[in-house]
């Protein structure tokens, strides 16, 4: 309870509606080192999605002739997107809004790490993951235990 309430309250706290806005042309500007030649995408979700049933939508790809490219796109409401690359195992995932002009920059060898400026959404989502981080951390460990425990007991059964 104590974990959905603070989730709530950010939720709650910082609330832009977007009901029947027209589409607004967003930019993604990248510095991203090592992708020279690679196929990178821009879709609606990381590659490998937990959800059988969540529908991958690309928005754009391109095959990259230098480090630096842009992409493009017409949004009418804030949308969680992420890049990936083909061929590179992890991605980066952030939230982009309507007329939003993105920059992110970072390395091939470590896509996730990159860093992202002009999305106040994302910039919000970002502060708050890092708040709750001791919670969720401690609920890992205790899960973690939990699970050994459990293991532990199986064992002893299974020799027995």
């Amino acid at each position: 309870m104590k974990y959905l309430l603070i989730i709530s309250l950010f939720s709650l706290e910082n609330i832009t509606i977007y009901a029947g806005n027209k589409p607004k042309i967003s930019y993604i500007n990248c510095n991203i080192s090592g992708v020279l030649g690679k196929k990178i995408k821009l879709g609606n979700k990381p590659k490998g999605a937990m959800f059988e049933t969540y529908k991958v939508v690309y928005f754009d790809s391109i095959i990259a002739k230098k480090n630096y490219f842009k992409f493009k796109c017409d949004l009418k409401e804030p949308q969680i997107m992420s890049i990936e690359i083909d061929g590179v195992q992890g991605w980066f995932p952030f939230i982009v809004s309507p007329g939003d002009i993105i920059f992110i920059s970072g390395s091939i060898d470590s896509l996730y790490k990159s860093r992202i400026s002009g999305s106040y959404e994302d910039s919000l989502l970002r502060i708050h993951m890092k708040s709750i981080r001791p919670y969720i951390n401690s609920l890992t460990k205790s899960t973690n235990a939990t699970i050994d425990t459990i293991d532990y007991y199986n064992n002893k059964i299974n020799e027995s």
